[in-house]
């Protein structure tokens, strides 16, 4: 019986193992999918169809935007 609980343990510990590498593998490949991205385009024209998709007009100031101007969009999205 000690037998079968300690093989059932260590079946859960193998599989609970698996699965994080695999969720690590995947969040590690979206994060890499992410910075290319903003690698190719820059932050603010990310940025700006972030809140653009929101709901939020911004236009071509966007990408001259100041720190300031960006914490007002933030908080314009934030009440959307």
């Amino acid at each position: 019986m000690l037998r079968n609980f300690a093989s059932l343990v260590n079946e859960a510990v193998n599989d609970g193992f698996d699965r994080g590498v695999t969720l690590f593998m995947e969040s590690l490949e979206v994060d890499m999918n992410k910075q290319e991205i903003f690698e190719e385009h820059g932050v603010l024209p990310v940025l700006a169809q972030l809140f653009e998709d929101a709901g939020v007009d911004v236009g071509e100031a966007m990408l001259e935007a100041s720190e300031e101007d960006l914490d007002s969009l933030m908080t314009e999205l934030h009440g959307a």
